[in-house]
């Protein structure tokens, strides 16, 4: 949500790539999505939860890490901030139906209202996270690559102090 809302300005406004531009990143970007949540189909029945948790966690880590260096070494290039992002939301897309599984797996008896707890705390969170990214300065790469490495350490962070 953070790069729906910085993204525009910063390929549109400041690296000169128009609606169509910035339309095409988006698209790729929601192939990426699609691929990172239909990859758990793919995924073999004996990787645990727990582990792909583990080790997409770690992924979007590095890349987020990929990204931060790339910005500080190249700013305002587009495939600094595509190719890396591109990989952290796939591999958070791997986390995503498998956290929303187990959120409402743990309350069965309440699975509504787990649901909808769930989806509700998320959405506050993103909302948070929001507000931050209104801040950011888009000329230049560096903030937001900054900003998904701290949300992706905060997410390898909880994956590593609560194991599902």
């Amino acid at each position: 949500m953070s790069f729906n809302l910085v993204a525009p300005f910063m390929v549109q406004t400041v690296m000169g790539y128009g609606p169509q531009g910035f339309g095409a990143v988006a698209l790729v970007l929601g192939a990426v999505y699609f691929g990172g949540v239909f990859s758990n189909r793919l995924l073999a029945r004996s990787i645990t939860t727990a582990r792909k948790f583990a080790l997409a966690s770690a992924l979007a880590l590095v890349a987020a890490v990929i990204q931060v260096t790339l910005a500080i070494g190249f700013d305002l290039r587009l495939w600094a901030l595509v190719l890396p992002f591109a990989c952290v939301v796939f591999f958070s897309d791997v986390m995503y139906p498998n956290l929303m599984a187990l959120g409402v797996s743990a309350f069965p008896h309440l699975a509504g209202l787990a649901s909808s707890l769930l989806g509700f705390s998320l959405m506050l969170i993103s909302a948070g996270v929001m507000g931050i990214s209104s801040l950011l300065d888009v000329h230049s790469l560096i903030p937001f690559a900054w900003l998904t490495l701290a949300l992706m350490g905060a997410v390898f962070a909880l994956v590593r102090f609560i194991r599902p």
